[in-house]
């Protein structure tokens, strides 16, 4: 087998701003945030083969809006009791000589009590759309266990999780272990 080295000279920059607002009252915890993140990165130098040679700038730019409502937590539960949560993302790159094209998602979560005390159920949407640039972004929507992604133009995601403790790390086994 034969191996070959590509290289390429990269500098970026990026940031952006975030606005937590947070609402708790009584038992409850609430909040929203908005959010949004640009990138610039530059690519020179590279030794790819022609074919898939690449070099210029890129931008992207993101936005995220996020919504909780959650009963507040004991100390052991893994979810809460009830809550939802809702989250909508944009991403797109608008300047630069490759695109990665745009990418949106809408994300929304119920939270249930369990069996048991501490246990948790939580239930999970998520709906993606993607137009394809040059470049591809990464998934924003969770995909199932096993897969690293699906890339493709639309995607719907369903879940049910049933969250449980097996076994705390806190456990005292008297004078033997704590």
């Amino acid at each position: 087998s034969k191996t070959d080295r590509y290289t390429w000279d990269e500098t970026s920059v990026s940031g952006g701003v975030k606005i937590p607002l947070t609402f708790n009252r009584g038992k409850h915890y609430s909040g929203m945030q908005f959010q949004v993140h640009g990138s610039w990165k530059e690519l020179r130098n590279d030794s790819r083969p022609d074919t898939s040679r690449f070099e210029g700038n890129l931008t992207t730019l993101d936005y995220r809006f996020s919504f909780y409502r959650y009963l507040k937590l004991a100390i052991r539960d893994l979810y809460p009791r009830f809550g939802q949560t809702v989250e909508l993302n944009f991403r797109h790159s608008p300047f630069g000589v490759k695109s990665y094209g745009t990418i949106a998602s809408g994300e929304y979560a119920l939270y249930f009590p369990g069996l048991m005390r501490h246990h948790g159920i939580r239930l999970y949407g998520g709906y993606q759309w993607r137009e394809e640039g040059d470049l591809i972004f990464a998934d924003l929507v969770q995909v199932p266990r096993g897969y690293l992604s699906v890339a493709s133009g639309n995607t719907t995601s369903l879940s049910f999780n049933y969250k449980f403790p097996f076994l705390y790390p806190d456990l005292s086994l008297g004078w033997f272990a704590y």
